[in-house]
């Protein structure tokens, strides 16, 4: 079996860091770990976890899609062909990156961009896909994801104007635009948990609120007009704006949504003035 390279993106981590790096380190075909850490004041007890560990602190948050850089840079200046990204709270199943290494093997991957898996979604209790063969789809979540690095060299990096939040979803775009392919294997690789989604019962209608912080608010929305000014593409535009249409009216749901409403037209706003 080959080995390969796995990226996690720290910041503020917490004790289960360290189980997902226990995970990893127990597997034999992960051969190096990069873990990227925007915590300002860095985590020297991190880096000495591990011998397969190469910690890199940033000493200031720079943002998820400037440390994804950073290591799948590392990872393909060290010679690797594939790298899997990794949230720092995910722990991965172990037969994960046997079954990304099998797929690779009997497959033609050059152009495929990048191969995620289904997973257990925390908050619907439930696998995302629930799917028995092999999907195509158009984007994926950034955990789990293990990405082509001479795809990502040819196609650029992760785009380090948005900082957080549709970066994933930007790469995605971008990895189809450029005729590359992303694939959802079947069979739960990990668990996920996207924000503090609830239900709330609005008269006949059901809405799901994220409930992520204010912050997170602002990125994704000014995020959402920035995707949208980059490509021109009426398509994008159209589901992007109603994506936008649904976050606020989530907000109006949600604890702090005054502050949370402020962040929104925030976003609005530095969205549409910015200039690529």
């Amino acid at each position: 079996m080959n080995t390969y390279a796995v990226v996690i993106v720290a910041y503020n981590p917490d004790e289960r860091i360290f189980l997902s790096v226990k995970k990893l380190n127990e597997i034999d075909s992960v051969d190096k770990i990069y873990i990227i850490d925007n915590t300002p004041r860095g985590n020297t007890e991190i880096g000495s976890y591990s011998k397969k560990i190469v910690y890199i602190p940033l000493f200031k948050n720079k943002g998820i899609a400037v440390a994804q850089n950073i290591g799948l840079d590392r990872a393909r200046m060290d010679g690797y062909i594939w790298a899997m990204t990794l949230d720092q709270d995910t722990i991965i199943e172990n037969e994960l990156l046997i079954k990304y290494d099998e797929f690779i093997k009997r497959t033609d991957t050059s152009k495929i961009g990048l191969i995620n898996t289904d997973y257990f979604d925390i908050n619907s209790q439930r696998l995302k896909y629930d799917n028995k063969e092999m999907l195509f789809v158009d984007e994926v979540i950034s955990s789990g994801s293990f990405i082509n690095l001479d795809v990502f060299k040819k196609v650029g990096k992760m785009d380090e104007s948005f900082f957080i939040d549709q970066v994933d979803n930007e790469y995605c775009y971008r990895l189809r635009k450029n005729g590359y392919s992303i694939v959802v294997l079947p069979g739960k690789g990990f668990e996920h948990r996207l924000g503090n989604i609830k239900q709330v019962s609005f008269g006949k209608s059901v809405i799901y609120t994220y409930n992520q912080p204010p912050i997170r608010v602002f990125y994704r929305t000014r995020n959402t007009i920035l995707f949208i000014k980059k490509y021109h593409d009426r398509e994008l535009r159209t589901t992007k704006l109603k994506e936008l249409l649904k976050d606020f009216i989530r907000l109006w749901f949600e604890k702090k949504r005054i502050l949370k409403i402020f962040m929104y037209i925030k976003g609005i706003i530095i969205g549409t003035v910015w200039r690529y």
